[in-house]
C-alpha cells in the first residue's frame, strides 16, 4: 500500500511539472522598440488587448510585453499599425445658439386732458378732440447665432473645445469633481471654462476620437479632465458629428456643461465637430 501511494504521488508530481511547463511554454516575452511613437502613447491602446495573464509596460520607446504566443502575434500586428508617423488633424467646431422668446411693444398716439394738464403724443390727426389710442404688440422672435473654432492636433495629442462660458466654480461643479477626481486639489479654482478635451487617433484604418468632459481654470490655464467619463467613438473624416447630442446622453457632467449656457440665456446650444 505504501508503495502504491508513493507511486501515485510521483505521478501527481510529474503531472504538475508537465502542466506547469506547458502553461509557461505558451507564454512569450518580447521587448518591442517603436520607431515613430513613444511607448507611453501606445500603452493605453495595447492594455485592453492583452489576455487575462498578459502584462505590458512602457519605457521610453520600448514596450515590454509578456503574454501568450497567439496574443503576442495579435498585439504585434496592432503595434505595427500604430507605430507610424503621426498625422496632423484639423478639427472644426461649430457652436450654434438658438434663442426663442416673446417681444412686447407698446405705442400710444392722440391727445387727452387730465384736469388742467393736456397730454399729446404721436401724430395727432384729431386736433381739438379728446382722443388717445394705446396699442400693445406681442410677437415671437427666433434668433440663431453661429461661431466657429478650428484646432490643429497631432495624432494622439489633446485639444480643448470650449463651450463658450466662463463661470464661477460653484458648489455644483465642486460636487462633480469630488465625486470623480477626489484626489486632485480643486480648491484654487475660482473661474472655470467648461468644455471637452478631444484626442484623435487611428486604429485598423479607422479614425477614433476620444472625448472627455473638462474644466479649465481661467487664471492659471490648468485643467481637470474627467477621465472616467471619457468616451471613444468611430467617425468618418470630413463629416459633421453632433457632439452635443452624443455627450448630453453620455454622463451627468457633460449634460451640466452643455446646459449651463441654456440655463443662463434661455438658449438651445448645438455643438458639432468635424475632423479633416
Amino acid at each position: 500500500m505504501r508503495t502504491r501511494i508513493h507511486f501515485l504521488s510521483v505521478l501527481t508530481a510529474l503531472s504538475l511539472v508537465n502542466f506547469t511547463h506547458s502553461a509557461y511554454a505558451v507564454e512569450a516575452f518580447k521587448i518591442i522598440s517603436l520607431q515613430n511613437r513613444l511607448a507611453a502613447d501606445i500603452l493605453p491602446m495595447i492594455q485592453p488587448l492583452l489576455d487575462a495573464n498578459g502584462v505590458v509596460t512602457a519605457s521610453q520607446n520600448h514596450l515590454i510585453i509578456r503574454t501568450s504566443d497567439e496574443n503576442m502575434a495579435q498585439i504585434e500586428q496592432v503595434i505595427s499599425t500604430l507605430d507610424k508617423s503621426r498625422v496632423n488633424y484639423k478639427i472644426r467646431i461649430n457652436r450654434s445658439h438658438a434663442k426663442q422668446g416673446t417681444v412686447k411693444d407698446y405705442s400710444a398716439s392722440g391727445q387727452t386732458r387730465i384736469g388742467d394738464v393736456e397730454l399729446k403724443t404721436g401724430n395727432n390727426t384729431h386736433r381739438n378732440q379728446q382722443h388717445l389710442q394705446i396699442d400693445l404688440h406681442n410677437g415671437q422672435i427666433e434668433a440663431n447665432t453661429t461661431n466657429s473654432q478650428m484646432l490643429q492636433i497631432l495624432e494622439g495629442e489633446r485639444g480643448f473645445i470650449s463651450t463658450g462660458q466662463i463661470i464661477p466654480f460653484t458648489q455644483e461643479w465642486l460636487a462633480y469633481t469630488q465625486r470623480y477626481i477626489s484626489a486632485q486639489k480643486i480648491t484654487t479654482l475660482i473661474e472655470i471654462q467648461t468644455g471637452f478635451s478631444v484626442r484623435p487617433y487611428s486604429m485598423h484604418n479607422q479614425l477614433l476620437l476620444e472625448i472627455t468632459p473638462t474644466f479649465m481654470q481661467v487664471q492659471k490655464n490648468q485643467t481637470i479632465q474627467f477621465e472616467q467619463l471619457s468616451t471613444t467613438m468611430t467617425i468618418e473624416k470630413n463629416q459633421w458629428v453632433d457632439l452635443s447630442h452624443i455627450m448630453h446622453n453620455n454622463d451627468e457632467v457633460s449634460r451640466a456643461i452643455l446646459t449651463q449656457s441654456a440655463r443662463q440665456n434661455n438658449e438651445e446650444v448645438q455643438l458639432k465637430i468635424r475632423v479633416d
